[in-house]
């Protein structure tokens, strides 16, 4: 009866270990994951605070200005100029014929 529970314990023992192993098997892929994650949250939080620090910089009016000579050499266009022209001409009495080659006759 001894023998059988000394075996008994050993493979309670022997199932426990394996059981650890897999649990731990299967916690390491999340515990990278959260590192991982954890580490992704940080540095979200530096660019933002630095965006947010960029942003009150220029509110105030201390951060850098903007190069002007950059947008000195912009063409600037109308804003109709990208329309575009009617194919048809435009409705109206035609213009008098004549000018400096009509024949002059004073009879």
């Amino acid at each position: 009866m001894a023998s059988s529970d000394r075996e008994r314990k050993l493979r309670q023992e022997a199932f426990l270990r394996a059981f650890e192993m897999r649990r731990r098997a299967r916690e390491q892929p999340h515990a990278q994951l959260e590192a991982k994650f954890r580490e992704l949250a940080e540095s979200i939080e530096r660019e933002l605070r630095a965006f947010q620090s960029h942003i009150r910089e220029l509110q105030k009016g201390t951060g850098p200005k903007p190069d002007f000579r950059l947008l000195r050499h912009r063409r600037r266009r109308p804003p109709e100029a990208g329309l575009p022209q009617p194919a048809v001409p435009p409705k109206g009495p035609l213009p008098l014929q004549g000018g400096a080659e009509a024949p002059l006759d004073f009879q």
